[in-house]
């Protein structure tokens, strides 16, 4: 990330807060195995006193995609079931089968590894 000031008449645009990996307000190039994207948003505020003037800057995110990075992350959810875990792709019949293999014992409890699971059988 790297952050921007406003600019003002006649002076040039500053830069606030460099990317540390790229040492400027840039998100590093490809020379440097980057091959990711960015997304910018302004974080203004208002100056107390004044008739509404406003003072801010742009902060912009340097996202990183691996070019090899897999598509899915399977982990074991229960007993030889596996299910994405990443969110990528729809985990609801996994998950429903672990919730029938527990619910087909005495007792039973269902944990996911961490991860972001997408179920679309919840409305």
């Amino acid at each position: 990330a790297y952050q921007n000031l406003d600019p003002a008449p006649g002076v040039n645009t500053p830069c606030a807060v460099p990317n540390p990996f790229s040492a400027g307000c840039s998100c590093p190039s490809a020379s440097q195995g980057w091959n990711g994207a960015s997304q910018s948003f302004r974080v203004v505020s208002m100056i107390p006193g004044t008739a509404g003037q406003i003072v801010g800057s742009t902060v912009t995110l340097c996202f990183e995609t691996p070019q090899n990075a897999p598509l899915s992350a399977a982990v074991e959810v229960c007993d030889g079931v596996t299910a994405d875990s990443t969110g990528l792709t729809d985990a609801s019949g996994p998950i429903q089968a672990c919730i029938d293999a527990a619910g087909n014992r005495t007792a039973g409890t269902v944990a996911l590894p961490p991860g972001t699971y997408i179920d679309s059988s919840i409305g």
